[in-house]
């Protein structure tokens, strides 16, 4: 399974809040930190979903093409089985 941007995004908040605790970063290096983490989040998934797209879509044209009687997976259950 792969991380979705969401998981690595908690995670990157997680080690920024930890270092933000141990006086390693003031409120504002934390604040400037988590926008650039959130900003590198949003762009991981729109690639994330442009990849799904299009995974997707070939995965229901090679279903369809190899037998046009099999019922293809909710795009739910292909989303859940890749990431």
């Amino acid at each position: 399974m792969k991380q979705t941007a969401i998981e690595w995004f908690a995670e990157k908040d997680t080690e920024l809040t930890i270092q933000f605790l141990e006086g390693k970063l003031n409120q504002i290096q934390l604040a400037i930190e988590k926008t650039k983490c959130l900003q590198q989040a949003k762009e991981m998934e729109k690639e994330q979903i442009i990849k799904f797209a299009n995974k997707y879509e070939e995965y229901c044209y090679n279903i369809g093409k190899s037998n046009p009687y099999v019922q293809i997976k909710s795009a739910e259950k292909y989303y859940n089985e890749t990431f």
